[in-house]
């Protein structure tokens, strides 16, 4: 990542054609890359500059390049062009989907695989993976492994237990022979798409409407029963149990029985990922998000698979990243990373990095939320903090 940040910055500042810089470049018996001395443009002396300027210690490198041949600089240069330009930004995707008609799916691929694919992923398969892994490893770089998998609409429940089973496997494949691993996933593989952002439309009325919460404030005013019952009401729910009621009143208390902000926080998670779902948070969703029964025993399987996973990768040692996805559907995803961080984030164990968008306006207040949350109940705290995913999407939703 380093090298390829220094060589970014060093063709920022370089107005250099690509074929002026393949003329220039040499590369020593030692595999370091070297500019002959009479092309020592501003180019390579700022690169060099940088490459100084960086502090060393016994396992990193000084030089960056120091693995990268020429034909390798010199492809990283077009590719790192190439993507910084709003022309393939915005039609990138359209023009992948048309080489897929017009070329077919194999050769397409190989392009891809060759190109960028080569640079920014880890192959096509879990060998592929495990190669990649190996040799970062005798650089003294660690990695962080993640299966590329979006949700899908209305998806049947095998293709979501395969998900579920490639997931495990990759784990198990990845862990085999070493101390820890490292493990990036993404939520929604395990649940259909559509009944995630239900769930994420439910969690956002249930967090701010009903349980009055405000990120921007961890010490604002204890609910009061009173309260949470208008809320409910306010929100068209009246039709339930005075014991489903004290159920979830006991549930949002801290140890003083009172339903403060941060209890409130830690504890208001709509969809529990260990109990059973009680009649009043079935009613709440179903009222909220138009939640039907066959959604709710999609989310019985979300359980499973979920649980099972987490699990598994703790007996695997290995720490799991949880992706931040589209706005529409974080509330849901932070929810279910929140309760695995409570669950399995005790003691001396930290393996669960909740996935944040920075991009978000509420993203500052509900980090520190995060972080006084966790000094107060005593888990330890794992953030992913993802910079701005989805951003050309979000600003089509917007």
């Amino acid at each position: 990542m380093f090298r390829d940040q220094t060589l970014q910055k060093a063709i920022r500042q370089s107005s250099l054609k690509p074929h002026q810089l393949r003329s220039m470049l040499y590369v020593t018996p030692q595999r370091n890359f070297q500019v002959k001395q009479k092309n020592k443009s501003h180019l390579f002396v700022r690169a060099s500059q940088m490459m100084d300027e960086q502090p060393t210690t016994q396992s990193q490198d000084k030089n960056p390049f120091k693995y990268d041949t020429t034909f390798g600089l010199v492809k990283k240069m077009f590719i790192y062009k190439m993507m910084a330009s709003n022309l393939f930004i915005n039609h990138s995707l359209t023009a992948m989907s048309m080489s897929y008609r017009m070329f077919g799916i194999r050769l397409t691929n190989a392009v891809i695989e060759n190109t960028a694919g080569s640079i920014f992923t880890g192959g096509v398969s879990v060998d592929d993976l495990v190669k990649d892994m190996d040799v970062l490893a005798e650089r003294n770089v660690g990695s962080i492994s993640m299966m590329v998998a979006e949700g899908l609409t209305n998806a049947d429940e095998k293709t979501l237990d395969y998900f579920h089973q490639i997931s495990k496997d990759t784990v198990k494949k990845m862990s085999e022979g070493r101390s820890e691993a490292h493990f990036a996933v993404k939520l929604t593989i395990f649940v259909s798409l559509e009944v995630m952002q239900k769930m994420s439309t439910a969690q956002k009325a249930f967090v701010h409407d009903i349980l009055g919460l405000n990120y921007s404030d961890s010490h604002s005013d204890v609910l009061t029963r009173e309260q949470l019952v208008e809320n409910l009401a306010n929100a068209g729910i009246t039709e339930y149990s005075e014991s489903d009621l004290e159920s979830m009143i006991e549930k949002l208390t801290d140890s003083n029985g009172e339903m403060t902000a941060l209890a409130r926080y830690k504890n208001g998670h709509l969809f529990s990922l260990e109990a059973p779902l009680s009649p009043l948070e079935k009613l709440i969703a179903t009222q909220i998000a138009g939640m039907e029964s066959s959604d709710f025993q999609k989310f019985e399987l979300f359980k499973e698979r979920t649980m099972s996973f987490t699990e598994y990768a703790k007996e695997r040692n290995t720490s799991l990243y949880v992706d931040a996805e589209q706005s529409f559907l974080q509330y849901g995803i932070e929810s279910f990373g929140q309760q695995l961080t409570h669950k399995f984030n005790q003691d001396d164990t930290t393996m669960i990095m909740n996935g944040y968008q920075c991009y978000t306006k509420r993203a500052q207040d509900l980090i520190s939320m995060e972080v006084a949350c966790a000094k107060q109940f005593g888990f330890n705290l794992g953030v992913k903090l993802i910079r701005g995913a989805y951003m050309l999407e979000e600003r089509e939703l917007a």
